[in-house]
């Protein structure tokens, strides 16, 4: 199982540990402004004191209101020798940070200072993704645009049918496919009776950026590459698959991952 940022602030707090680190932190979503989705993970930022250090916030939320509901409630957003603000897989969002820190040590400094002075609530200490990592913002922008466009037209909420999360990342890899010179193709098994069943929404966008990251597009440029996408159903479960023949990430990273 897995836990919210929410949730393992709590759990922190009451083990004592005073910092940890996560992906992406959850915010304001967009169209908040009818719905009210807004993530738990907001308001236990404003009220444990814990330090968050995360890539950001998810590419698909609405980044400048997350940033506004933070400053509201008096969460310092740190930036780890960045000015901007990062949006989980890309660099920077268009946003800034509140405060450039140069390194580990001087936002320790800037966090017991809080503490110390019996103030409430944590912090967001954005720590962008290394650069040959990254994807483009304005790319993925468009990317999450168009399908919640579509989701909207097709008064698609809370969570979407298979067809349309698969809609989605096929327009993902499309862009993927130009960015990397066409040097790899997609291949979809989808078993039939599948389509109607739900699943989380963009679910399948982290698992399949990885598998390009870490297995494709590292590869050499004369090199073909092969993705695939398999959904097959069970007897109480739905199955989603994605494979690539990539050479993956080196040993020694692997061993770095394992260790947390």
């Amino acid at each position: 199982g897995a836990t919210t940022v929410a949730t393992t602030m709590m759990l922190a707090e009451m083990a004592g540990i005073r910092v940890f680190a996560t992906g992406g932190i959850g915010g304001v979503h967009r169209g908040a402004e009818s719905t009210f989705d807004i993530s738990a993970d907001l308001q236990e930022l404003a009220n444990t004191g814990v330090a968050v250090v995360c890539a950001g916030a998810k590419s698909l939320l609405d980044i400048p209101k997350t940033l506004e509901y933070l400053e509201t409630m008096g969460v310092p957003v740190l930036g780890m020798d960045t000015n901007d603000f990062p949006a989980f897989y890309c660099r920077k969002s268009g946003c800034k940070v509140d405060v450039n820190v140069p390194d580990a040590a001087t936002a320790a400094k800037i966090l017991r200072t809080k503490w110390d002075l019996g103030l409430k609530g944590g912090f967001v200490i954005a720590n962008p993704i290394p650069e040959e990592y990254e994807l483009d913002f304005d790319e993925m922008e468009a990317v999450i645009t168009k399908a919640l466009e579509a989701a909207k037209e097709e008064n698609i909420h809370g969570k979407d049918t298979t067809p349309f999360l698969l809609d989605h990342i096929k327009n993902y890899i499309f862009i993927q496919k130009i960015r990397y010179g066409n040097r790899f193709q997609v291949c979809y098994n989808i078993e039939a009776g599948s389509e109607q069943y739900k699943i989380m929404r963009f679910l399948l966008q982290p698992i399949v950026e990885n598998a390009i990251l870490h297995g494709l597009a590292g590869g050499n440029p004369g090199d073909a590459g092969i993705l695939e996408i398999a959904v097959a159903l069970h007897t109480n479960a739905l199955e989603i698959k994605v494979r690539d023949n990539g050479a993956g990430m080196e040993e020694q990273k692997v061993a770095e991952l394992l260790e947390y």
